[in-house]
């Protein structure tokens, strides 16, 4: 399609591409699409992505810019060109290679990782038993890691915080079945303030540049190198965050669970980890993934309720 079939349908897209020297007759073809964003390549060699709003619970535009400029200067992130006065559009550099090797996301449940974290994590790791590719992720997120703080800042205890008074919140509105699912969560939370807690004592007060969302779909290649993209969720942090989500949604094997969590936790300043506060951080990535599912069916309506139900599997038994 040309560029001009989106023009209707998108205030102001026109003038913010003709700036940048793109026009009707532009060839354009989609990328991606998602909740907050969809993504076309423009030409050859430039990536539109036109916005939706953020919900509450993310980081906002701003941050979200400076977050990736401050990746991209460090060559951790494609370079950003132009955005638009009220971000609805940013134009960044198109990058031809994804990550066709780790490409899908794999949801990875407590029971998994588990195995992986306590029955593995004791032997030594071999070292040539590990992918070029598990090098360059961990060459990420060390980089990433130790970029300057962004403005935006969150832990865990707030963020739980943030839900749960956004859940109770929707629950006076909700229909039936929300309400049974948000309270089934919420039955869960001294066992998530345990967690919470575990990952708190793990982390010592250390804070980070976390991305928050470093799942495969937001990696992409450049040479033998990754980069990130989707810079929405990035905020400062404890490093058991941005662990986390690596481990929930990536295909790693026992082997590469536990070097990534050894070469990531040591090399950003944790020596003493243990395997069971890796453990409660996965654990209380599900959590907030069952909150924000919860909170896209109040959105939405009820179709999206199985998203909680496919995430809150994946947490452990009730005993």
């Amino acid at each position: 399609m040309t560029l001009a079939e989106l023009f209707p349908t998108h205030t102001g897209l026109a003038e913010f591409c003709a700036s940048a020297g793109f026009f009707s007759d532009t060839r354009v073809s989609q990328l991606s699409g998602g909740l907050s964003n969809n993504n076309y390549l423009l030409g050859e060699t430039r990536v539109l992505r036109v916005n939706r709003n953020l919900d509450s619970l993310g980081s906002g535009r701003v941050n979200e810019i400076k977050a990736w400029e401050t990746a991209a200067g460090k060559g951790l992130a494609p370079a950003l060109y132009d955005v638009s006065k009220g971000y609805e559009y940013y134009l960044s550099q198109y990058l031809s290679d994804g990550c066709p090797d780790k490409q899908e996301m794999q949801q990875i449940s407590a029971e998994q990782l588990s195995r992986a974290l306590l029955e593995s994590c004791g032997d030594r790791v071999k070292e040539q038993s590990i992918s070029s590719h598990m090098h360059a992720l961990l060459e990420l997120m060390l980089g990433l890691g130790r970029l300057p703080l962004p403005e935006y800042r969150i832990d865990a205890s707030k963020q739980w915080q943030t839900y749960q008074q956004a859940l109770l919140g929707v629950r006076a509105s909700a229909t039936a079945p929300l309400c049974r699912a948000i309270d089934t969560l919420l039955a869960r939370q001294v066992q998530v303030s345990d967690w919470i807690t575990s990952m708190e004592s793990a982390q010592k007060g250390l804070e980070i540049f976390c991305h928050r969302d470093l799942n495969p779909l937001n990696l992409l290649r450049a040479d033998d190198r990754l980069m990130a993209i989707d810079f929405e969720y990035a905020c400062q942090s404890g490093p058991l965050n941005e662990l986390a989500t690596v481990l929930a949604t990536h295909k790693l094997n026992h082997d590469e669970v536990c070097w990534l969590c050894h070469h990531y936790l040591t090399g950003i300043g944790l020596v003493d980890w243990k395997p069971q506060q890796v453990l409660a951080s996965v654990n209380t990535y599900w959590v907030f993934s069952c909150c924000w599912a919860l909170l896209q069916s109040a959105a939405k309506g009820d179709s999206t309720l199985p998203w909680f139900e496919e995430f809150y599997q994946l947490l452990p038994r009730v005993c």
